[in-house]
């Protein structure tokens, strides 16, 4: 893009970050927005920040639910924020899949950066003026892989301290929630 200033983007995981984390959710009835969500994403787009999802969906891989319940969950949680996000990325695969074709390591499933890296591609992102909201350590390396700032949102502590992940990624803030993830990404230079 010569000549354009690039864009500055929130990448955001779904689940635990957005929406609470139950598993693989099967329908969007068990679709509930975390606190904050709506107030805090609004305050970042009014900011000038493209909204992305970034997220792993193993569940398609291992037969647990299909490309529609995921369509389906997104449309749930565009209509209970009030409005639509700039990009939704999702990783379907796992190496541990029941579905053939989607049974096999790739390059979006994080930590590695392949969403990231393509959504940058296709918003034209600045990634050092971008950050990743995530609550695992993989998703934080995968935002270190792709030269994003991580921002580490703990709303499943547990989960985060068994991602083999944290021994080697760096997160740039640690949040107790979106609200203070958003607040810490506004009061940044």
């Amino acid at each position: 893009m010569e000549g354009s200033e690039l864009s500055r983007a929130i990448f955001l995981d779904r689940d635990g970050v957005i929406i609470e984390d139950t598993g693989h959710p099967g329908d969007a009835e068990e679709i509930h927005l975390l606190p904050g969500v709506t107030e805090s994403l609004t305050k970042l787009r009014d900011s000038g920040y493209l909204l992305l999802v970034v997220s792993n969906q193993a569940g398609i891989a291992k037969g647990l639910f299909g490309q529609e319940v995921l369509g389906q969950i997104e449309r749930e949680i565009v209509s209970l924020m009030g409005f639509d996000l700039d990009g939704w990325y999702y990783c379907p695969h796992h190496p541990e899949g029941q579905i053939e074709e989607l049974k096999r390591y790739c390059d979006c499933r994080k930590p590695k950066p392949g969403m990231l890296l393509q959504a940058i591609e296709e918003h034209h992102i600045d990634p050092a003026k971008s950050f990743m909201f995530g609550n695992m350590w993989h998703d934080v390396l995968a935002a270190n892989r792709a030269g994003v700032k991580a921002v580490l949102v703990d709303s499943t502590p547990e989960k985060a301290l068994a991602d083999p992940c944290k021994e080697i990624a760096t997160a740039w803030a640690t949040a107790h929630g979106i609200a203070e993830a958003t607040a810490a990404v506004l009061s940044s230079p």
